[in-house]
């Protein structure tokens, strides 16, 4: 199975700041008692306090969070001819949203065509990476005890 990797949909960009197997292991608990979705690099950094230098969401509970995920669909050679024909180096992906070069996390297209033509790619071979993108699914926050999880939920009430 391919892994999932979530993140607030209010942080979706080329570059995600958070990556994380379950939309829980993003939250953390401060010192004053409050909770907020942090950032990987928050958590790599061993961080305890907010600070600008972070991405921090802060939660309450009940508080409905929209998170999106993500299935890698694989790594392709991306081959245009000078015609501006196109191929890949095995059978196109089922299920993809997003294609992305992998020199270049600017260049984003939603197909193989989109990707060459904002990524204003030429002749030659490209190495790139097709992704799947889920919609946007609620997450209740909630404290059980001492624990906070965010729950997949139906969205508002």
């Amino acid at each position: 199975m391919t892994k999932r990797s979530w993140c607030p949909t209010a942080w979706l960009d080329e570059v995600t700041p958070v990556r994380v197997s379950s939309p829980s292991e993003a939250l953390h608990r401060f010192d004053d008692g409050r909770w907020g979705i942090v950032c990987d690099d928050f958590r790599d950094a061993k961080a305890t306090a907010p600070s600008d230098d972070f991405q921090i969401m802060f939660v309450e509970p009940g508080q409905i969070v929209g998170w999106s995920y993500s299935e890698g669909r694989g790594d392709f050679v991306l081959t245009i001819a000078g015609n501006g024909a196109w191929s890949l180096d095995a059978p196109m992906p089922e299920q993809v949203t997003h294609w992305l070069e992998t020199d270049d996390w600017e260049a984003l297209g939603d197909s193989v065509p989109d990707l060459i033509r904002i990524g204003d790619l030429g002749p030659g071979k490209h190495n790139v990476m097709a992704y799947y993108w889920s919609g946007e699914i609620p997450h209740r926050f909630e404290i059980e005890g001492e624990c906070g999880r965010l729950v997949q939920c139906a969205g508002t009430n």
